[in-house]
């Protein structure tokens, strides 16, 4: 698959008769992509209901479907050094892994825990 693919098949899925499909794929097709908070505390429960109650007017959608539109997760690392590598592949052809060919990032430091809480919802 490429993106050509991928963007015929939003093409043809936004008009799909599963609501929920049709009104993700016309919002990626239209740029109208969902905001994204994040901080480090969750997010407070009225706050949420407030996004909640926007969105069904905004999207009009039910509310058994909200948890497509309005969701929060946990996000705990940018870079994990000891099951992933970030591999560059150089102008000579050889492979190094980022850690070792940066000078200026400190690799280690993006390795460290972080707890970031994020909510996601329509605009």
């Amino acid at each position: 698959m490429d993106d050509v693919d991928i963007l015929s098949a939003l093409k043809c899925w936004s008009d799909n008769e599963d609501f929920i499909l049709a009104r993700m794929c016309t919002s990626i097709l239209q740029r109208k992509l969902p905001k994204v908070l994040m901080q480090n505390e969750p997010f407070d429960e009225s706050f949420i209901e407030n996004l909640r109650k926007d969105a069904m007017k905004k999207v009009h959608v039910k509310e058994a479907d909200l948890a497509y539109f309005v969701f929060t997760g946990l996000v705990n690392k940018a870079y994990d050094t000891d099951e992933h590598n970030i591999d560059l592949l150089l102008k000579d052809d050889t492979v190094l892994d980022i850690a070792s060919a940066s000078d200026q990032l400190n690799i280690m430091a993006l390795s460290k825990s972080v707890r970031k809480h994020y909510i996601c919802y329509p605009k």
